[in-house]
């Protein structure tokens, strides 16, 4: 479940791309935003609910500056879904 948890932001992040180069064409631009906005945020919307039904804990952890001995770290849990639904509620 954890790439259900990744796919909101990396969506928003390329469609975001995606409406930067179209940015020549106003209405292409202007529509490839929105529905990236309103995707990211169903999607996101989906994770949320998922972890709030399931009560599952989802989490990724990938090494960072590893000479340091950092990480970087994601993850979902249903009190953190309770602030996520919200915002992805809003946006979608």
């Amino acid at each position: 479940m954890t790439p259900l948890v990744l796919a909101p932001p990396a969506l928003l992040c390329l469609l975001g791309i995606a409406a930067f180069a179209a940015r020549g064409r106003g209405r292409v631009a202007e529509a490839i935003g929105s529905w990236a906005g309103a995707a990211a945020g169903l999607l996101g919307l989906a994770a949320t609910i998922a972890a709030l039904v399931l009560g599952e804990r989802w989490s990724l952890s990938l090494p960072w500056l590893g000479a340091l001995g950092r990480s970087f770290s994601v993850g979902l849990d249903p009190v953190t879904g309770l602030f996520l639904l919200p915002v992805y509620g809003l946006s979608s």
